[in-house]
């Protein structure tokens, strides 16, 4: 008897822009370890999944989040959290007149770690608190995008390559990197065209902030390519909104899938999300 897919195991309503789906009903800290190959394939067949409703303790979010692979922690570890340093907060709280999460960084379309040898496969935010207007995370799939693009603009894009950077990703931040951690993390190159290493399936593997240019191309018209494919694989039509509930927990699969964060009021209103990304692969290309 084949082995029952987590679609067919639990409800799973796919959303209406293309990818995603929404998971109801569903205690995360009830899955047992049978449940990790089958949670992983549906996280690849839609690319992101909503699971609302949670309530968990710190152990009990970093399991779920093992299921998916290793963690990776943050290096900006004076957010990690000091019950568990595998969580990152993000959040304009704070405690004693410190802040105790991150807030500067993510409110442009990227992919996580897109400057490590091996990015983040999955990423994961768990509301705890959420505000009362705005502070909502968009998403969209670049497999959507590539597919949409005529075959010899694909066959062009298979060919390049991009340089990622993660002294880009952090100029002019306020929150900085240990000075061990830059060296830690030199510029690498990925492919324009990234495929899925199980799916196969293809997508641009794109993002603003940590690009430093397209490998053989002037450094201007690099950036603006990397504009028009962003451009096209967020028009509105293809985003995914996600307004944030306390217990909502979102995963998705940083290979194929772009997300940004919305502005809130950080003077008078209150955001706490408790962050984990899982250690991927080196993007490849699809094999020839």
């Amino acid at each position: 008897m084949a082995a029952a897919t987590f679609d067919s195991r639990f409800r799973v309503v796919p959303l209406e822009v293309g990818f995603g789906a929404v998971v109801p009903d569903v205690r995360l800290q009830d899955l047992t370890p049978v449940a990790k190959d089958a949670l992983n394939e549906a996280l690849f067949r839609h690319q992101l999944l909503v699971f609302p409703d949670q309530n968990l303790a710190p152990d009990e979010y970093a399991a779920f989040g093992q299921m998916f692979g290793p963690i990776e922690r943050h290096l900006l570890e004076q957010f990690h959290l000091p019950e568990n340093p595998d969580i990152f907060v993000i959040s304009n709280l704070k405690k004693d007149g410190r802040a105790i999460g991150h807030t500067d960084g993510g409110f442009v379309w990227h992919t996580d770690m897109a400057f490590a040898e091996q990015p983040a496969a999955a990423t994961m935010l768990y509301t705890l608190e959420a505000p009362s207007r705005g502070g909502d995370t968009i998403f969209a799939s670049t497999y959507l995008a590539f597919e949409a693009q005529p075959p010899e603009a694909q066959a062009r894009h298979r060919q390049m390559d991009v340089v990622h950077s993660f002294e880009e990703l952090y100029r002019g931040r306020k929150a900085q990197p240990r000075d061990e951690e830059r060296g830690r993390w030199p510029d690498v190159v990925h492919p324009l065209v990234r495929a899925h290493p199980v799916t196969g399936r293809e997508g641009y593997y794109i993002g603003f902030g940590d690009v430093r240019e397209v490998a053989g191309l002037p450094r201007e018209d690099g950036l603006a390519l990397i504009k028009r494919l962003a451009d096209e694989a967020t028009r509105p039509e293809r985003v995914y909104r996600h307004r944030w509930r306390p217990g909502d927990v979102v995963v998705w699969d940083n290979r194929g899938v772009l997300h940004a964060a919305t502005p809130y009021d950080k003077e008078g209103d209150h955001r706490l999300v408790w962050r984990i990304s899982v250690k991927g692969e080196r993007p490849r290309r699809r094999a020839p």
